[in-house]
């Protein structure tokens, strides 16, 4: 029987922070890089954290942008490296996705991952936030329920709530709202890392 690799969407498969940084350069006239969003922050408000310290919120509010991001997320390139990586580990995983999107955008989260990585997952969960959903389970909860022995995330909090589960851990990316993250979780910068991570387990 394969063992489940549960794994993360926005900024794991889909760049969805580059996304919403064209978008707020679109809105704004600005110019901001991908190099603006490696500074440090939490990571709940970190958009509107590089707005403010960029002196562009007065332009355009956060929730304009998120707004716009939600009814075109499907723009979103994916991360370099995903695809060929998720055909790999799904022959030797059964890869669950597990997303904190509003689920009111299952459906198109749903054609974005078969128009990039049709047949390359088992299973999706669509299961919020606290900012759209009451009392949301963690994905430490939808992890123990699925039986997944990895979560890869870019979200040090849904890290956190997976190890504390007995779920081994890959916090993925470089992003700003890493550098305060727990020191011993275990990092995997790109793609390639990821698939080194698993080489001979």
């Amino acid at each position: 029987m394969r063992k489940v690799l549960a794994v993360d969407i926005d900024d794991v498969l889909a760049g969805s922070t580059d996304a919403i940084r064209k978008i707020a350069n679109n809105k704004t006239g600005h110019n901001l890089t991908l190099e603006h969003y490696k500074v440090s922050g939490p990571y709940w408000g970190y958009y509107e954290h590089v707005m403010i310290s960029n002196g562009i919120k007065s332009k355009a509010t956060h929730q304009e942008v998120i707004d716009e991001w939600t009814q075109t997320h499907h723009i979103s390139e994916p991360i370099t490296g995903a695809i060929d990586a998720l055909k790999v580990l799904s022959d030797r995983y059964k890869i669950i996705l597990i997303t904190a999107r509003d689920p009111k955008i299952r459906e198109d989260t749903e054609e974005w991952l078969q128009k990039h990585f049709s047949g390359m997952y088992d299973d999706l969960h669509v299961i919020g936030n606290f900012k759209v959903v009451d009392k949301p389970k963690t994905k430490g909860e939808i992890c123990k329920q699925i039986g997944a022995s990895w979560l890869i995330d870019d979200n040090p909090e849904h890290c956190m709530t997976a190890m504390a589960h007995g779920i081994d851990t890959i916090l993925f990316g470089e992003y700003g709202w890493h550098f305060d993250a727990p020191e011993h979780l275990e990092r995997c910068r790109n793609w390639q890392e990821v698939l080194e991570y698993f080489d001979g387990r």
